[in-house]
């Protein structure tokens, strides 16, 4: 809810099918707790200690627990951890007098929902509540999803079933009657009608979508096939998963019911509606006349427009991202679709003409180029690092390089991860390039003692393998953690998981140096930062490249490189590409350069000679 203040009542979508447990010690606080929130909780159950507490859950299974944390002998510590056996995923949010740094680790460390601290403040204690209930909600929501899916699923098989056993009955009955009536053709052709029917009816319910009746998108594949000029209009509903997330799949189902049937009411003779999946709807077109797929999508939005969809007394302004495409071509439903998704990219609620120049078209095509670029970079070891040296600003020598990724393509060209990265991210291969690039790098740095860092993104962290994988790393080529740097984008360390922070304060743990890279460019929470123990911040290029006559950003990162002082970080300045650059990085105190005035990144570097002394005591 951004910066709301929340209050009681934004919890009860959440809460009214929720069993709530509060634990304390102290009669009139636990009184108070059961008090206010027996309004919007489906039952509120309250113990004194963790004995009562666990016996209650054990008996209740209930979805949240609100619990002091000192319950005298039997604490809420061991309490939880009883109660995480019964259910590994129990939300609890925690209130206490006790504000001591092990304390805050310990419940920490047990995965709770929520710290309050005592006195209560009901603000905190209900925006702990209003994260743990939506979870809830969303997840018994998604649930309730699977459970009708299946019960739709199980429904269509038994039908199909009954009709299979049918056909089979039917053949098996013509076989009999063939061998016992010989020529009596008359009854055999009439049982072959039947079984014609038969077959008509199962092909009729396997092309009907249950919940419209509208025919389906195996219907809508004969159809395209079928000779003839036609149009298809594809039409997404926009932001239709947050009506399922809101107001449950019950008011979806009928908001998916009323535009079809609103849509259908007014189509042309020459066009048929089609539902293709949850919320993709589809008109096609035989012998369009001109335009006349540009003037229905006008109308279908003027008409949802002005009248919002009205679902008892809870109204929808429903609108749609639609795509269109014509000809005789079988690629009109793929056209179309990507029609719908420009429409969606441009901002929703309009119609797209496909057009195979538009820039994002080509957009499309330039990703699934670079995904098999790196499909086959990486089937291939065709993966190469590069090695860029980092400047000690001081001393005037290379301390230490950062490992760049790379990939050779098929007619030789050494490639840059600017083209790549973010295909390969949509794609989901970047934790195989990371993978690739950490074995070549220690193993390219086993038989040196310089530092060297490697880039570690969202991916990896989502994983959960960096820990085991760079140890094995380490002890395998018989490389310190000390030597190692995981730079890590600013925009993970602020907007991460608790789970990906814990796993960065692990690998601190362990020796690994954490280096903050693109410093500067997000909103950073200095507090989480400083949990870190960033040994290094990389401030972003953009503060960099021109910082010898832009006064702004000068003043910025002076800001930075005090803040990295006073935790004492070392800084690093990206993008150095000129001596004017470099002299005012070394004026304004930054540790280390790093571009393309020092070095360019390369396959084999470390014999070269370092670039002459060039700290700050020597600049002229």
């Amino acid at each position: 809810m951004g910066c709301e203040m929340i209050e009681l009542q934004d919890l009860l979508p959440y809460t009214k099918k929720l069993k709530l447990l509060c634990i304390d010690p102290d009669h009139a606080i636990r009184q108070s707790l059961v008090k206010t929130f027996s309004r919007i909780f489906a039952q509120v159950d309250d113990a004194a200690d963790g004995y009562d507490g666990l016996n209650h859950y054990k008996i209740n299974q209930h979805d949240l627990i609100i619990t002091e944390s000192d319950l005298g002998n039997y604490s809420a510590l061991q309490m939880m951890e009883q109660i995480r056996k019964i259910d590994p995923t129990q939300h609890a949010i925690v209130i206490s007098h006790n504000k001591d740094a092990n304390s805050l680790l310990s419940w920490s460390n047990a995965s709770i929902q929520g710290y309050i601290p005592k006195p209560i403040n009901m603000q905190a204690l209900l925006d702990s509540m209003h994260k743990s209930c939506s979870i809830l909600y969303a997840e018994a929501q998604k649930l309730q999803q699977i459970e009708a899916s299946a019960k739709i699923k199980e429904q269509k098989q038994q039908l199909q079933e009954h009709y299979e056993a049918n056909e089979k009955k039917l053949h098996e009955a013509i076989a009999y009657e063939r061998k016992r009536l010989g020529r009596l053709m008359g009854q055999e052709r009439d049982l072959q009608a039947r079984l014609k029917d038969n077959e008509n009816k199962l092909s009729a319910f396997r092309n009907i979508d249950d919940l419209t009746g509208l025919k389906n998108k195996h219907a809508l594949k004969d159809e395209i096939s079928k000779e003839g000029d036609k149009a298809l209009l594809f039409i997404d509903i926009d932001h239709f998963e947050s009506i399922n997330t809101l107001y449950g799949m019950g008011y979806g189902n009928k908001v998916l019911k009323e535009t079809a049937n609103r849509i259908g009411r007014f189509l042309p003779s020459n066009t048929e509606l089609f539902r293709i999946s949850a919320d993709e709807f589809v008109v096609l077109m035989l012998a369009p006349t001109p335009n006349q797929e540009l003037l229905l999508s006008q109308q279908i939005l003027g008409m949802f427009q002005q009248a919002p969809v009205l679902i008892g007394d809870v109204e929808f302004d429903v609108s749609f991202s639609m795509g269109m495409d014509r000809g005789e071509h079988n690629k009109l439903f793929a056209h179309a679709k990507t029609a719908s998704q420009e429409a969606k990219e441009k901002g929703r609620s309009q119609m797209v003409v496909f057009k195979n120049d538009s820039d994002y078209v080509k957009r499309q095509r330039d990703t699934l180029y670079w995904i098999q670029a790196v499909k086959d970079a990486l089937k291939n070891d065709r993966v190469m690092s590069f090695y860029q040296p980092i400047h000690n600003n001081e001393t005037g020598r290379i301390d230490k390089y950062e490992a760049l990724c790379r990939i050779l393509d098929k007619d030789g060209q050494i490639l840059s991860a600017t083209n790549f990265i973010h295909p390969a991210y949509l794609a989901g291969l970047t934790t195989k390039l990371s993978r690739v690039m950490i074995d070549k790098a220690f193993k390219y740095f086993q038989h040196n003692a310089y530092s060297f860092s490697v880039n570690i993104g969202v991916q990896d962290f989502h994983e959960e393998y960096l820990e085991e994988f760079l140890q094995y790393k380490c002890d395998y080529y018989h490389i310190s953690p000390e030597r190692v740097y995981l730079e890590v984008v600013e925009s993970i360390t602020i907007n991460g998981t608790d789970e990906t922070l814990h796993q960065i304060q692990r690998l601190r743990a362990k020796g690994f140096n954490i280096t903050i890279d693109d410093f500067g460019v997000e909103q950073s929470v200095f507090s989480r930062l400083l949990r870190l123990e960033a040994k290094t911040i990389k401030i972003d290029s953009s503060f960099i490249k021109n910082i010898d006559t832009n006064l702004s950003h000068q003043m910025i990162v002076q800001n930075i490189v005090s803040f990295a002082n006073r935790i004492g970080a070392k800084t690093v300045a990206e993008y150095v590409e000129t001596r004017a650059v470099h002299e005012k990085v070394c004026e304004l105190g930054i540790d280390f350069s790093q571009g393309y005035y020092i070095g360019a990144a390369k396959a084999d570097v470390l014999e070269e000679e370092p670039m002459a002394n060039t700290s700050v005591n020597n600049i002229a």
